[in-house]
């Protein structure tokens, strides 16, 4: 059973070590956006945009979008209201 992570009834140590890192690892939380969210998600969803779709699109179009879809108030105005997922 080599590379099994049982061995004669005994766990290798570097199993453990791993299921230990797994263990202690903090995992992401899910939560409602706040308004102090605003400009981290409006760099994050711009940013997005540009790296998925900057090859198919002008520069002027790009930053056209961008202004009116991403801007830290359009943000802000978005998780106040509460009625927008984007």
């Amino acid at each position: 059973m080599s590379g099994h992570p049982f061995t004669c009834g005994t766990m290798r140590p570097s199993f453990v070590a791993n299921t230990q890192r797994i263990a202690e690892a903090r995992l992401p939380s899910i939560r409602r956006a706040r308004r102090d969210d605003a400009t981290q998600l409006s760099v994050i969803a711009e940013q997005t945009f540009r790296n998925t779709f900057a090859g198919v699109n002008t520069a002027e179009d790009m930053d056209l979008h961008c202004r009116t879809s991403y801007s830290e108030a359009r943000q802000a105005e978005e998780i106040r209201r509460r009625v927008k997922i984007s």
